[in-house]
């Protein structure tokens, strides 16, 4: 009985998963041009739906890394029904890491990367969104995500230091990005990279200026 209650549950949920993506595919079919359409919503909603049933019922079973799969895909389109009015693209990207470092919102493009399995180039990223296109709101969701790092703010800021566009706003936009960097030898060394004088200054001054003092000495 155990295991016959097992392949129910298995079968359904591939079941489930099957029409997700059979309706996923006959969608794409029809959404090459414009998928802005009544029709075009109900079909994302119920496919949504599909893979969320397919999640719970893999989960019911502990097939978590099925369900997982699901659950993701799940978000991803109902985060394509979502933008359905702006005209962006989430689904049957050809080259989803190259949307996903310019997309203009960090936890859409996390739902993003999530569902296409990516190994997604975020100082690139931060460096097109916060430093070139001045996205605040950007650096907040992913420093409140737990993601910006002081490696990742250094990874950025080589990255800054070896373009070729430096304007005023984005050299405004990497002071900003700097007062994110919670290690203060990291951010001396970027700000002396930076030629940020007054942020050196700042950081001598600060309770971490005698270590810092003594790091430059022994060098």
């Amino acid at each position: 009985m155990v295991a016959l209650h097992f392949t129910m549950f298995r079968e359904i949920a591939e079941m489930l998963e099957g029409a997700a993506f059979t309706e996923l595919e006959r969608f794409s079919l029809t959404a090459s041009t414009n998928m802005n359409t009544a029709d075009g919503a109900s079909k994302l909603q119920d496919i949504t739906q599909y893979f969320i049933d397919a999640a719970q019922s893999y989960a019911k079973e502990e097939c978590l890394h099925h369900a997982t799969n699901c659950w993701h895909m799940a978000k991803l389109v109902a985060l394509q029904l979502q933008l359905l009015p702006s005209n962006t693209r989430v689904l049957f990207l050809d080259h989803p890491n190259q949307a996903i470092v310019k997309h203009p919102r960090f936890n859409e493009a996390v739902i993003m990367a999530h569902a296409y399995d990516c190994v997604v180039d975020w100082s690139g990223a931060l460096l097109h969104n916060t430093v070139m296109d001045g996205n605040l709101q950007y650096l907040q969701d992913m420093e409140a995500a737990g993601e910006l790092t002081p490696s990742l703010i250094a990874d950025v800021c080589q990255r800054y230091l070896v373009g070729k566009t430096r304007s005023s706003n984005c050299t405004s936009q990497m002071r900003t990005l700097l007062d994110h960097c919670t290690n203060p030898i990291i951010k001396y060394k970027l700000a002396v990279d930076l030629d940020f004088t007054d942020i050196c200054s700042q950081l001598l001054s600060s309770e971490a200026g005698s270590y810092i003092k003594d790091l430059a000495r022994s060098k």
